[in-house]
């Protein structure tokens, strides 16, 4: 993340928080229903898709 765009950087964090949230959930510290974690994954999906597609305008790379 040090020589990542700000674009790359904000959206590498919103996909690190999203990760975080089930580790909190998975070591039971934080509880949750399963609609919570259904919502979560796909968030985590979408959250994961602007970062490679971020990362991707970075290097110049045509989306796939």
């Amino acid at each position: 993340m040090l020589l990542a765009t700000d674009d790359t950087i904000a959206a590498a964090r919103e996909w690190h928080r999203i990760a975080w949230q089930f580790h909190h959930w998975a070591s039971g510290s934080v509880s949750t229903t399963a609609s919570e974690v259904e919502a979560a994954y796909a968030e985590a999906q979408g959250a994961r898709e602007r970062y490679y597609a971020a990362v991707r305008r970075e290097l110049g790379i045509a989306a796939i």
